[in-house]
């Protein structure tokens, strides 16, 4: 799938019954791949245009940039607060519109996962990041 693909498959209309919600999420599991790692490129950079071309340019002229942060995501004992949270966040698309609606949702990582942003917030003062938009 090449960038404009991937932003119609996230972005598209709600499912209109179960069957298709299933379909969706087969879909989904089914076309998932892991993104390629190059640790000889860092600081990682990712252009946003690259990843979601159609919003990018609406992004720059809002100057705005609204997005999901999740973090330790697994659920020991049952995954009720997991499947509210999602809900939430899949209203939040559903009911919003660009550029109030959030663009991705970044993984900060697991409690004992190896991400290094993760690690580095639990392990330093936490200071809101801060966002601008560059022309």
């Amino acid at each position: 799938m090449d960038a404009t693909e991937i932003e119609k498959f996230f972005f598209r209309p709600q499912a209109a019954t179960a069957a298709e919600r299933a379909a969706r999420r087969r879909q989904s599991s089914d076309l998932y791949r892991p993104p390629k790692v190059f640790p000889e490129r860092a600081p990682f950079r990712l252009d946003l245009s690259a990843v979601i071309p159609a919003r990018t340019k609406a992004i720059g002229e809002a100057r705005k940039l609204v997005f999901h942060v999740v973090g330790d995501t697994g659920g020991a004992n049952g995954n009720g607060a997991q499947v509210s949270v999602a809900d939430h966040m899949a209203r939040q698309i559903r009911d919003t519109a660009p550029p109030d609606q959030p663009s991705f949702c970044f993984h900060l990582g697991q409690e004992k996962g190896d991400i290094l942003i993760y690690m580095y917030i639990r392990m330093s003062p936490f200071s809101p990041p801060r966002c601008e938009a560059r022309a």
